[in-house]
């Protein structure tokens, strides 16, 4: 994988999963690794139960399959205070990736399931620099 964009944002409360997907991938959006279309691919994929992760009861990964609408491998994180519902479930971490290809695809998911059982023992892990360099380790030094 190549040119691998991290974003981390931190929020008091969103209002609804919608939102909270929305916020996560801000900086991705604004920044034009993604697309609105991937963005609706993401919401099509919920509302067809297929592709998102719920892990640890209170960290949800959103993704859709690669398209042309992901411009840049992007991993984007959001950290809510106050949990918003997702699936009768509360949620207060929140990711969202794109991939430009099936490999760079595979690669998110087992790096986001390797990560999340590590700050299931360690939460210190979501602090902004602790991810970034977990995620430099194993994600960004493949790019």
């Amino acid at each position: 994988m190549s040119n691998v964009l991290f974003t981390y944002r931190e929020r008091k409360s969103v209002e609804g999963w919608e939102s909270a997907l929305y916020e996560t991938a801000h900086e991705a959006y604004k920044q034009r690794a993604i697309g609105a279309i991937y963005l609706k691919n993401i919401v099509d994929e919920v509302d067809a139960l297929t592709t998102h992760l719920i892990i640890n009861d209170d960290t949800v990964i959103w993704h859709a399959p690669p398209c042309e609408h992901v411009r840049k491998n992007t991993l984007a994180y959001l950290k809510v205070d106050a949990p918003f519902t997702f699936y009768q479930r509360p949620i207060n971490n929140a990711f969202v990736f794109g991939a430009q290809t099936e490999e760079g695809y595979l690669t998110f998911l087992r790096t986001l399931v390797e990560f999340t059982t590590e700050a299931y023992a360690d939460k210190r892990l979501y602090d902004k620099q602790r991810m970034e360099r977990w995620f430099e380790k194993r994600l960004l030094s493949k790019a």
